[in-house]
């Protein structure tokens, strides 16, 4: 039903010019002899559309900045671009400019202008760019992107479909979203237009964005088979035919895969694990209850296991889950996801957020690697302090047992609710209940012995404790030989994001989990810097996403199930997989372009409080172009800005922050000529 595929001014530095670009594409023609890393248009696009408050930023001139400043570009143009509507409904502004270009019925303009271009005729331009394409068979479909803001000036009138069940129950609409219908019939009349005018085509689908006050996982996926049950009875055929996407934390793989799992939801098509995670096992005595968020998907069904408004189509209840590998970085503990890709340059805060606090990105094959064994639950993330490991006396008939000490010095800072407020913490708050534990090093030998495709890849805190403790009872693997450790080195996972358990269906069940990468970094001046891809420059990016596709197939960590319940790893990713959250972020700090409404790639510079302290000290982007080299078209962007800066927020090459871009900047940049 709903399966569809898815600026140089002379100065008289012409010569020098010549020479260094020459330079540079001798060597980088050296560099380059191994395939290619992904473009930035091979990746699944995000773009939220931050225009800046008070800008002269209008919704027509941004949708045309799009078409000409990115899509009409072959290596920035995405197969799937999710675009951010604000409203789609006319709402509180029934003469303004959101009633006027998101109007549904509008007219498709011949010769629009950055001034009167509207929603309809954008999606008549992007199809006249699939109809020009080059490369291959890349195809721009947009995904309409909507979160509970986009709703808010919603009209009144609009109503959810009638009741179609005679047995399995609806869900509720969670109140968050309760102008959903509203949103749906514009998404209808929509298609209707683009239908009529040829350009259906490029409307591939709808993303939401589910978070929220009160909107937690649970409440999301009530609001997934609202969508399903609203498409499946709506007669609409231009709604069946579009894909349905929603966004989870990386952390909520069960809830990905109740999305993505086709019916009937019985144990001959379910993964026995993942049927018995999701709504618990009815031949048991006493029956076991499921997972509480799935509990409106195990009583939608009927008794042939269907949506029970589906009839017998087996189509998953999404399309697509886009996974966040990102996490917000506040307070130390379980949650925050980071440490595989940067670390903090003092080991002895172990934290995100510190005031002070600066990053050390590790290299692409590092991240990749490291975030391969996060999703497959094995410890890879170094913790701060050491810890003793001895069998435990007390239990001595399980030798699975064994006791944790942590050093003294494994408390680590926390930034506290107040930015200026430090204090100490313990191991049992910066270790989650569920995280596993090794000895050892990421590349040296580990205690238990690395297990790549099994849930018992590290000690777990004992049932019952709580969490770790300072001195804590652990579970797992023995010790060898029953030999204690004495002030080891140790391995956690950041996180319990164990993707092996429950197993996916099959390889198409698998490929519906796009993973979503951010270049974001918190703004320098206020002292705490967000450990995302902003500490990375494109070419880093790009590079890790390729060893990342990579590493997924030597090690996958999709989980497969056989008759007998075993499991194994299987299925590996694919790159269109992967996707970027999102363009204003890849703009501003992988320097791709000017993004309407902001300085171009530009970092705010960050001036030290109080003066006397470094506080989150900048580290000037000599590689404006993010190629991965310093090379003449970065030298030409220092020239185009030579001479005192009007505007420090705009002045890229002012890399000493003096006012002035001179000869003091450009010997900089020649220091860090070449490859970085």
């Amino acid at each position: 039903m709903r399966n569809k595929p898815a600026r140089f001014r002379s100065m008289g530095w012409s010569m020098t010019l010549a020479v260094f670009v020459s330079m540079s594409l001798a060597s980088k023609a050296d560099a380059q002899k191994s395939p290619p890393p992904p473009t930035i248009g091979d990746f699944v696009m995000w773009d939220y559309r931050d225009m800046v408050a008070g800008s002269s930023t209008t919704l027509a001139s941004y949708h045309w900045w799009l078409i000409h400043s990115w899509l009409q570009e072959e290596t920035r143009r995405p197969e799937r671009f999710v675009l951010y509507v604000t409203s789609p409904t006319a709402g509180q502004q029934p003469d303004g400019e959101w009633a006027t270009f998101y109007n549904p019925s509008g007219p498709v303009d011949p010769s629009p202008t950055g001034a009167d271009l509207n929603f309809v005729t954008f999606f008549s331009l992007v199809s006249s760019l699939n109809a020009t394409r080059s490369r291959g068979t890349n195809q721009i479909e947009i995904e309409v992107l909507m979160d509970s803001s986009s709703f808010q000036t919603a009209t009144a009138g609009c109503t959810s479909p009638p009741e179609t069940c005679s047995e399995g129950t609806l869900p509720v609409l969670p109140p968050l979203f309760s102008t959903m219908p509203c949103a749906m019939e514009w998404l209808a009349t929509l298609a209707g237009t683009l239908e009529a005018a040829g350009t259906l085509d490029v409307l591939g689908g709808l993303t939401i964005d589910p978070e929220g006050p009160g909107n937690g996982v649970g409440e999301a996926i009530k609001l997934a088979l609202w969508i399903d049950h609203y498409v499946a009875v709506s007669g609409d055929r231009n709604l069946q035919q579009l894909r349905t996407a929603m966004t989870f934390g990386v952390t909520s793989k069960n809830a990905g895969l109740y999305m993505t799992a086709r019916f009937p939801m019985d144990e001959t098509n379910w993964p026995h694990s993942l049927l018995t995670t999701a709504c618990g096992d009815p031949n048991l005595v006493p029956p076991t209850t499921g997972d509480p968020n799935a509990d409106s998907i195990c009583h939608a069904v009927d008794s042939n296991k269907f949506l029970c408004w589906r009839e017998s189509d087996p189509s998953p209840i999404l399309d697509t889950v886009y996974m966040q590998v990102y996490a917000g970085c506040s307070d130390i503990g379980p949650g925050n996801i980071w440490q595989w890709m940067n670390s903090v340059d003092d080991p002895s805060t172990g934290n995100c957020g510190i005031k002070g606090t600066t990053y050390t990105a590790r290299t692409p094959g590092d991240a990749a690697l490291r975030l391969s064994r996060l999703l497959r639950g094995i410890p890879q993330t170094e913790g701060p302090g050491t810890v003793t490991v001895v069998s435990d006396p007390s239990i001595p008939s399980n030798p699975t047992h064994v006791g944790i000490t942590f050093s003294a010095d494994a408390t680590v800072l926390s930034r506290g609710t107040q930015s200026t407020a430090t204090s100490q913490i313990g191991v049992s708050d910066f270790l989650a209940p569920s995280v596993q534990l090794s000895t050892g090093t990421l590349n040296g030998t580990q205690v238990p012995a690395l297990d790549e495709c099994s849930p018992g890849a590290g000690w777990k805190p004992l049932v019952g404790q709580g969490g770790w403790l300072p001195n804590g009872i652990a579970m797992g693997h023995g010790l060898p030989g029953d030999v204690p450790i004495t002030d080891s080195a140790y391995l956690v996972t950041e996180v319990s994001a164990y993707y092996p358990i429950p197993a996916v269906q099959d390889a198409e069940m698998s490929s519906r989990f796009v993973f979503l990468f951010s270049a974001e970094e918190a703004e320098l001046e206020n002292c705490y810097g967000n450990p995302f891809f902003g500490h990375w420059t494109f070419a880093n990016f790009s590079a890790f996403a390729a060893a990342f596709v990579a590493e997924t197939a030597s090690h996958p960590f999709f989980g497969s199930s056989d008759s007998s319940g075993d499991s194994t790893c299987a299925y590996p990713l694919n790159q269109n997989q992967l996707g970027i959250y999102d363009l204003r972020f890849a703009c501003a700090k992988w320097g791709l372009g000017s993004y309407p409404g902001y300085a171009a790639g530009t970092p705010t510079p960050c001036r030290p409080v109080p003066p006397s302290t470094s506080c989150c000290p900048y580290v000037p982007h000599f590689d404006h172009d993010g190629d991965g080299f310093v090379s003449g078209r970065d030298l030409a962007i220092v020239l185009a800005q030579w001479g005192a800066c009007s505007e420090q927020a705009s002045c890229w090459a002012d890399f000493n922050f003096d006012g002035v871009v001179d000869v003091l900047d450009l010997a900089l940049l020649l220091e860090n000529w070449g490859e970085l």
